[in-house]
């Protein structure tokens, strides 16, 4: 006797069954795989604290840091080998960049959910055999490192202040435009995502690692340690700073060189990153 098969509607049911399940199921997954690469990049950034506590443990004690001027633009070519002088500006992820140079893989600087970064681990030119000193920038437009360092740090400087631990000395790397917050934008959670880092959905979540070494991380705001109004807004200070005063959004736009120039405190974390 022959075995009866099944029927195109018992078929159409069976699929459209499974097509449920897959669309029930498919942002529970999609946020699993989110959760787990915000963990890498939490360790991403711990492996970055160990590697800043070895580079210090050979060089007295002196954070990961090139003492000139700044540049917020990643370099290029012939800039890229260039020893930095008081006279040569470099950009701040530069700072970063020794910790390449020391022996710290590039990948370590890829955020896992930032599509957009390429990894550099391009350490010496070949043409000359000398040292770069910075992160290349990508001919796409795209970043060589999915984070931002702490900046600026005034000429001279050996590193931020290590006796407030809160600070943050690298993050999840800046948006592309940071808008300017104000008191009435503290509790606007869209405005607030709109200035975080976009690595982790949208703003949703960044990771920052502090001069203590430990890594935290803050949902929907870039700030940090302490409330709205008396928090540190680790990439822009155009909203507050982390004694709680309003300061000039002018002074402090990240995309220009006023501030460098005119940054009141290394307490308040500004955090750059590679520049388009």
């Amino acid at each position: 006797m022959r075995r009866k098969g099944f029927t195109l509607i018992e078929l159409l049911v069976v699929i459209a069954i499974i097509a449920l399940l897959v669309s029930i199921l498919m942002p529970s997954l999609a946020k699993a795989r989110e959760m787990a690469k915000r963990a890498g990049c939490a360790m991403n950034l711990s492996n970055s604290g160990k590697a800043v506590g070895i580079y210090m443990a050979a060089n007295d004690q002196r954070q990961p840091f090139v003492e000139n001027a700044f540049d917020l633009a990643t370099k290029t070519g012939a800039d890229r080998d260039t020893v930095p002088s008081s006279t040569t500006k470099h950009s701040v992820t530069a700072h970063m960049f020794l910790l390449v140079r020391d022996g710290q893989s590039a990948k370590g600087f890829i955020c896992p959910s930032d599509t957009t970064a390429v990894e550099d681990d391009n350490v010496r030119d070949s043409s000359n055999n000398n040292y770069y000193w910075d992160f290349s920038a990508e001919a796409s437009g795209n970043d060589r490192a999915s984070y931002g360092w702490a900046a600026p740090l005034s000429t001279g400087s050996t590193g931020l202040d290590e006796n407030d631990s809160n600070t943050a000395m690298m993050a999840d790397k800046p948006p592309t435009t940071v808008p300017t917050l104000s008191d009435a934008d503290l509790n606007d959670v869209a405005k607030l995502k709109a200035a975080n880092s976009q690595n982790h959905t949208q703003g949703e979540y960044i990771n920052y690692l502090r001069v203590d070494m430990s890594v935290q991380n803050a949902r929907n705001t870039p700030i940090i340690n302490g409330t709205a109004t008396t928090g540190d807004n680790i990439y822009t200070a155009s909203g507050v700073e982390d004694n709680g005063n309003i300061v000039d959004a002018d002074i402090y736009n990240p995309k220009g060189t006023a501030a460098i120039a005119n940054h009141g405190s290394t307490r308040d974390s500004f955090i750059v990153g590679p520049i388009r």
